[in-house]
């Protein structure tokens, strides 16, 4: 069995290492990016099986801009309902959660959380999501 691979967008290198931490104690391996746009770079490398990413990020796009990239990406490439990848949005401000979680939800497969979190319960969140088929 493969190792499956997540990756983490985030620049906040506290919030990277914690995930990175429970994410590789639990069997995952890790890729760490710190912008929207050298994830992009590391999705076309990579192929994760799964994005953590956070929202507010610098550089020329943000998490949610990241998401539909992503996804157009996905549909561009005519990938089957099993190839989407599941994607997990964390968010520092209730108010930009609640102002971007009906966007989130627009797109399949993805997931939104808020900061501060249980990293217990991301990894339960993550477990589930790469266990469970894809719409």
């Amino acid at each position: 069995m493969t190792t499956q691979r997540i990756l983490i967008v985030d620049d906040e290198l506290h919030i990277r290492s914690v995930i990175r931490i429970k994410l590789e104690g639990a069997g995952f391996g890790v890729t760490e990016c710190t912008n929207g746009g050298r994830a992009l770079d590391s999705i076309i490398k990579t192929k994760p099986d799964m994005i953590i990413t956070d929202h507010e990020m610098p550089g020329e796009f943000n998490g949610l801009d990241m998401i539909r990239k992503v996804r157009d990406r996905e549909r561009g490439m005519k990938q089957s309902a099993d190839d989407c990848t599941p994607i997990l949005m964390i968010t520092g401000s209730v108010a930009i959660m609640e102002k971007i979680e009906k966007q989130v939800y627009e797109f399949p497969r993805v997931k939104i959380m808020s900061k501060p979190f249980s990293p217990r319960n991301l990894l339960k969140l993550v477990k589930e999501e790469l266990s469970a088929a894809c719409p």
